[in-house]
Protein backbone atom coordinates (compact mmCIF):
# COMPACT_ATOMS: atom_id res chain seq x y z
CA UNK A 1 0.00 0.00 0.00
CA UNK A 2 2.49 3.07 0.79
CA UNK A 3 4.90 1.69 -2.27
CA UNK A 4 1.48 2.47 -4.15
CA UNK A 5 1.17 5.82 -3.06
CA UNK A 6 4.71 6.48 -4.29
CA UNK A 7 4.52 5.15 -7.15
CA UNK A 8 1.54 7.10 -8.00
CA UNK A 9 2.76 10.19 -6.18
CA UNK A 10 6.09 10.20 -8.31
CA UNK A 11 4.84 9.55 -12.19
CA UNK A 12 2.00 12.85 -11.35
CA UNK A 13 4.80 14.85 -9.93
CA UNK A 14 7.67 13.89 -12.47
CA UNK A 15 4.73 14.49 -15.49
CA UNK A 16 3.55 17.64 -13.82
CA UNK A 17 7.45 19.13 -13.22
CA UNK A 18 8.56 18.26 -17.28
CA UNK A 19 5.19 20.21 -18.43
CA UNK A 20 6.48 23.14 -16.34
CA UNK A 21 9.99 22.80 -17.81
CA UNK A 22 8.75 23.02 -21.36
CA UNK A 23 6.14 25.39 -20.39
CA UNK A 24 8.53 28.01 -19.09
CA UNK A 25 10.58 27.12 -22.37
CA UNK A 26 7.80 27.72 -24.72
CA UNK A 27 7.02 30.99 -22.55
CA UNK A 28 10.87 32.20 -22.98
CA UNK A 29 11.17 31.73 -26.97
CA UNK A 30 7.93 33.34 -27.64
CA UNK A 31 8.42 36.28 -25.29
CA UNK A 32 12.36 36.32 -27.38
CA UNK A 33 10.45 36.41 -30.25
CA UNK A 34 7.60 38.70 -29.83
CA UNK A 35 8.50 41.06 -26.67
CA UNK A 36 5.30 40.32 -25.26
CA UNK A 37 5.86 39.55 -21.46
CA UNK A 38 7.46 41.60 -19.32
CA UNK A 39 10.65 41.08 -17.76
CA UNK A 40 10.36 38.73 -14.03
CA UNK A 41 11.23 41.39 -11.38
CA UNK A 42 12.08 38.88 -8.59
CA UNK A 43 14.33 36.95 -10.34
CA UNK A 44 16.12 39.70 -12.54
CA UNK A 45 17.07 43.00 -12.64
CA UNK A 46 18.38 44.97 -15.72
CA UNK A 47 19.57 43.95 -18.81
CA UNK A 48 17.49 42.85 -22.13
CA UNK A 49 13.65 42.22 -21.33
CA UNK A 50 13.30 39.18 -23.61
CA UNK A 51 16.46 37.70 -22.61
CA UNK A 52 15.94 38.24 -18.94
CA UNK A 53 12.33 36.17 -19.54
CA UNK A 54 14.38 33.50 -21.94
CA UNK A 55 16.92 32.76 -18.38
CA UNK A 56 13.80 32.50 -16.34
CA UNK A 57 12.20 29.91 -18.55
CA UNK A 58 15.49 27.95 -18.77
CA UNK A 59 15.52 28.61 -15.05
CA UNK A 60 12.16 26.64 -14.52
CA UNK A 61 13.18 24.05 -16.72
CA UNK A 62 16.67 23.37 -14.43
CA UNK A 63 14.10 22.99 -11.57
CA UNK A 64 12.13 20.51 -13.20
CA UNK A 65 14.98 18.74 -14.42
CA UNK A 66 16.12 18.48 -10.95
CA UNK A 67 12.99 17.47 -9.19
CA UNK A 68 12.88 14.42 -11.75
CA UNK A 69 16.17 13.55 -10.74
CA UNK A 70 15.09 13.14 -6.92
CA UNK A 71 12.31 11.11 -7.94
CA UNK A 72 13.93 9.01 -10.27
CA UNK A 73 16.26 8.67 -7.48
CA UNK A 74 13.58 7.92 -4.83
CA UNK A 75 11.82 5.55 -7.24
CA UNK A 76 15.21 3.68 -7.32
CA UNK A 77 15.82 3.59 -3.57
CA UNK A 78 12.29 2.39 -3.12
CA UNK A 79 13.32 -0.92 -5.73
CA UNK A 80 13.18 -3.21 -2.68
CA UNK A 81 10.50 -4.32 0.27
CA UNK A 82 10.08 -1.83 2.99
CA UNK A 83 9.67 -3.16 6.40
CA UNK A 84 8.09 -1.61 9.32
CA UNK A 85 10.44 0.20 11.60
CA UNK A 86 8.37 2.08 14.36
CA UNK A 87 4.94 3.96 14.70
CA UNK A 88 4.15 7.28 16.14
CA UNK A 89 0.75 8.08 17.83
CA UNK A 90 0.58 11.69 17.84
CA UNK A 91 -1.79 13.02 20.75
CA UNK A 92 -2.82 16.83 21.99
CA UNK A 93 -0.37 18.58 24.30
CA UNK A 94 -3.63 19.60 26.23
CA UNK A 95 -6.50 17.24 25.54
CA UNK A 96 -4.31 14.32 25.63
CA UNK A 97 -6.91 12.85 22.56
CA UNK A 98 -5.03 11.04 19.95
CA UNK A 99 -5.11 13.05 16.69
CA UNK A 100 -3.23 10.76 13.88
CA UNK A 101 -1.11 8.03 13.60
CA UNK A 102 2.56 8.03 11.44
CA UNK A 103 4.11 4.95 10.31
CA UNK A 104 7.50 4.39 9.17
CA UNK A 105 9.00 1.70 6.74
CA UNK A 106 12.44 1.55 5.92
CA UNK A 107 14.08 -0.18 3.41
CA UNK A 108 16.42 -3.39 4.11
CA UNK A 109 19.53 -0.77 3.43
CA UNK A 110 17.94 2.27 5.09
CA UNK A 111 18.12 4.86 2.49
CA UNK A 112 14.50 4.48 1.41
CA UNK A 113 11.86 5.82 3.96
CA UNK A 114 8.48 6.09 3.72
CA UNK A 115 5.63 7.32 6.11
CA UNK A 116 2.30 7.17 5.89
CA UNK A 117 -0.28 9.29 8.26
CA UNK A 118 -3.32 8.48 9.01
CA UNK A 119 -6.03 10.20 11.41
CA UNK A 120 -7.55 8.47 14.53
CA UNK A 121 -10.48 7.70 12.02
CA UNK A 122 -7.75 5.93 10.06
CA UNK A 123 -8.56 8.39 6.86
CA UNK A 124 -5.00 9.12 4.70
CA UNK A 125 -3.54 12.44 5.69
CA UNK A 126 -0.23 12.58 4.48
CA UNK A 127 2.81 10.45 3.55
CA UNK A 128 6.23 11.45 2.98
CA UNK A 129 9.04 9.46 0.68
CA UNK A 130 12.12 10.04 1.69
CA UNK A 131 16.02 9.53 0.21
CA UNK A 132 18.86 9.17 2.09
CA UNK A 133 21.39 8.66 -0.66
CA UNK A 134 22.14 12.12 -0.18
CA UNK A 135 23.53 11.60 3.26
CA UNK A 136 21.94 10.57 6.47
CA UNK A 137 21.94 14.37 7.58
CA UNK A 138 20.03 15.45 4.49
CA UNK A 139 17.46 13.35 3.21
CA UNK A 140 15.78 14.48 -0.10
CA UNK A 141 12.10 13.96 0.54
CA UNK A 142 8.56 15.23 -0.76
CA UNK A 143 5.85 15.22 1.44
CA UNK A 144 2.11 15.12 0.22
CA UNK A 145 -0.03 17.00 2.52
CA UNK A 146 -3.34 15.19 1.24
CA UNK A 147 -5.86 16.82 3.98
CA UNK A 148 -4.38 20.28 3.55
CA UNK A 149 -4.19 19.79 -0.44
CA UNK A 150 -0.07 21.08 -0.30
CA UNK A 151 3.12 19.31 -1.44
CA UNK A 152 6.20 20.16 -0.24
CA UNK A 153 9.68 18.79 -1.67
CA UNK A 154 13.14 19.48 -1.01
CA UNK A 155 16.56 18.02 -2.66
CA UNK A 156 20.12 18.60 -2.55
CA UNK A 157 21.81 19.97 -5.68
CA UNK A 158 24.99 21.39 -6.13
CA UNK A 159 25.61 22.28 -3.19
CA UNK A 160 22.46 24.27 -2.33
CA UNK A 161 19.20 23.83 -1.60
CA UNK A 162 15.97 23.59 -4.17
CA UNK A 163 13.06 24.25 -1.81
CA UNK A 164 9.64 23.20 -3.95
CA UNK A 165 5.99 24.06 -2.26
CA UNK A 166 2.31 23.48 -3.93
CA UNK A 167 -0.57 24.78 -2.75
CA UNK A 168 -3.81 23.16 -4.05
CA UNK A 169 -3.95 23.85 -8.23
CA UNK A 170 -1.20 26.10 -8.30
CA UNK A 171 2.08 25.89 -10.26
CA UNK A 172 4.91 24.81 -7.96
CA UNK A 173 7.05 27.70 -6.31
CA UNK A 174 10.29 26.71 -6.36
CA UNK A 175 13.20 28.84 -3.79
CA UNK A 176 16.88 28.02 -4.36
CA UNK A 177 18.78 27.94 -0.91
CA UNK A 178 22.15 28.54 0.13
CA UNK A 179 23.47 27.18 3.04
CA UNK A 180 26.18 29.15 4.99
CA UNK A 181 29.19 27.56 6.10
CA UNK A 182 29.56 27.95 9.68
CA UNK A 183 27.23 25.08 10.74
CA UNK A 184 26.35 21.89 9.11
CA UNK A 185 22.80 21.34 7.49
CA UNK A 186 20.07 19.22 8.46
CA UNK A 187 17.23 18.47 6.39
CA UNK A 188 13.46 16.88 7.61
CA UNK A 189 14.26 13.30 9.97
CA UNK A 190 18.00 14.39 9.53
CA UNK A 191 17.99 15.64 13.25
CA UNK A 192 17.43 11.87 14.30
CA UNK A 193 20.96 11.28 13.06
CA UNK A 194 22.45 14.46 14.34
CA UNK A 195 21.44 13.83 17.40
CA UNK A 196 23.12 10.17 17.41
CA UNK A 197 25.99 11.32 15.89
CA UNK A 198 26.93 14.35 18.66
CA UNK A 199 25.43 12.53 21.38
CA UNK A 200 28.43 12.37 24.07
CA UNK A 201 29.19 16.12 23.06
CA UNK A 202 25.08 17.19 24.12
CA UNK A 203 24.63 15.05 26.76
CA UNK A 204 28.09 16.68 28.12
CA UNK A 205 26.29 20.20 27.87
CA UNK A 206 27.55 21.26 24.74
CA UNK A 207 25.18 23.23 22.96
CA UNK A 208 24.86 22.32 18.90
CA UNK A 209 23.34 24.20 16.27
CA UNK A 210 22.60 23.32 12.52
CA UNK A 211 20.72 24.68 9.82
CA UNK A 212 17.49 23.62 8.58
CA UNK A 213 15.21 24.39 5.64
CA UNK A 214 11.55 25.66 6.62
CA UNK A 215 8.96 25.74 4.02
CA UNK A 216 6.72 28.02 5.62
CA UNK A 217 10.30 30.59 5.71
CA UNK A 218 11.24 29.66 2.37
CA UNK A 219 14.39 29.86 4.16
CA UNK A 220 17.35 28.39 6.09
CA UNK A 221 16.75 28.67 9.97
CA UNK A 222 19.72 27.81 12.09
CA UNK A 223 18.45 26.07 15.30
CA UNK A 224 20.55 25.43 18.70
CA UNK A 225 19.74 21.82 20.47
CA UNK A 226 20.90 21.04 24.10
CA UNK A 227 20.16 18.67 26.55
CA UNK A 228 17.38 19.41 28.90
CA UNK A 229 15.55 18.01 32.16
CA UNK A 230 12.54 15.99 30.48
CA UNK A 231 9.01 17.89 31.28
CA UNK A 232 7.42 14.95 31.51
CA UNK A 233 7.74 11.20 33.74
CA UNK A 234 10.56 9.16 33.12
CA UNK A 235 12.92 6.92 34.32
CA UNK A 236 14.56 6.06 31.36
CA UNK A 237 14.53 9.10 28.67
CA UNK A 238 17.01 11.70 27.95
CA UNK A 239 15.70 14.75 26.48
CA UNK A 240 16.55 17.42 24.62
CA UNK A 241 15.44 21.30 23.56
CA UNK A 242 15.60 21.99 20.02
CA UNK A 243 14.57 26.04 19.40
CA UNK A 244 15.24 28.48 16.62
CA UNK A 245 18.97 30.15 17.39
CA UNK A 246 17.99 33.73 16.31
CA UNK A 247 16.01 35.05 20.05
CA UNK A 248 13.24 37.09 17.75
CA UNK A 249 12.19 33.53 16.43
CA UNK A 250 12.56 32.21 19.26
CA UNK A 251 10.13 34.55 20.96
CA UNK A 252 7.85 33.45 17.51
CA UNK A 253 7.83 29.75 18.09
CA UNK A 254 7.73 26.92 20.77
CA UNK A 255 10.47 24.83 21.46
CA UNK A 256 10.67 20.87 20.51
CA UNK A 257 11.13 18.76 23.22
CA UNK A 258 12.81 15.27 22.65
CA UNK A 259 12.85 12.52 24.70
CA UNK A 260 15.45 9.50 23.61
CA UNK A 261 15.75 6.18 25.02
CA UNK A 262 19.29 6.74 27.38
CA UNK A 263 20.49 3.19 26.33
CA UNK A 264 19.20 3.06 22.78
CA UNK A 265 19.43 6.45 21.52
CA UNK A 266 16.52 5.58 19.83
CA UNK A 267 13.77 8.48 19.81
CA UNK A 268 10.87 7.78 22.38
CA UNK A 269 9.04 10.91 22.32
CA UNK A 270 8.47 14.02 20.42
CA UNK A 271 6.46 17.21 21.68
CA UNK A 272 6.19 20.38 19.83
CA UNK A 273 4.89 21.26 16.71
CA UNK A 274 4.50 18.70 13.94
CA UNK A 275 4.53 18.73 10.13
CA UNK A 276 0.96 17.71 9.84
CA UNK A 277 -1.33 20.97 9.74
CA UNK A 278 -4.60 21.91 11.97
CA UNK A 279 -6.01 22.84 9.01
CA UNK A 280 -5.33 26.76 9.15
CA UNK A 281 -1.57 26.44 7.94
CA UNK A 282 -0.12 25.92 10.97
CA UNK A 283 1.41 22.85 12.79
CA UNK A 284 -0.59 20.94 15.26
CA UNK A 285 1.30 21.18 19.05
CA UNK A 286 1.23 17.12 19.71
CA UNK A 287 2.90 15.65 22.02
CA UNK A 288 4.03 11.74 19.72
CA UNK A 289 4.65 8.53 21.46
CA UNK A 290 7.04 5.89 19.25
CA UNK A 291 6.71 2.39 19.16
CA UNK A 292 9.29 -0.27 18.21
CA UNK A 293 7.83 -3.55 18.91
CA UNK A 294 4.47 -5.07 18.09
CA UNK A 295 4.86 -3.97 14.60
CA UNK A 296 4.00 -7.30 12.25
CA UNK A 297 0.24 -6.34 11.64
CA UNK A 298 2.13 -3.40 9.56
CA UNK A 299 1.91 -4.01 5.42
CA UNK A 300 5.05 -2.03 4.20
CA UNK A 301 5.81 -4.89 0.81
CA UNK A 302 5.32 -3.29 -2.27
CA UNK A 303 2.66 -4.95 -4.85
Amino acid sequence: MLGEYSDHFELILVAGTIQIGFVGVFIGMYSYQSGTFSRPRRFFSGGNRRAAVFRWSMYYLRMALALCTLFVLMHKAHAGALFAQTIGQAYDQESNELLYSEVHCVSQDALAREVVYRDSQEQLVAYKVLNYTTGSLTPSFVQDNVASNDVVAVQLEQGGIILTTTAGESAPEMVALKPGGDYPVVVDAGFDAFVRQNWDSLIAGESMRFQFPVAAREALVTLSIESTPCSYATGTDQCFRLEPDNWLFRMLADHIELGYDADLQRLARFRGVSNISDGSDSGLAVDIHYRYYDLADLQCDRP
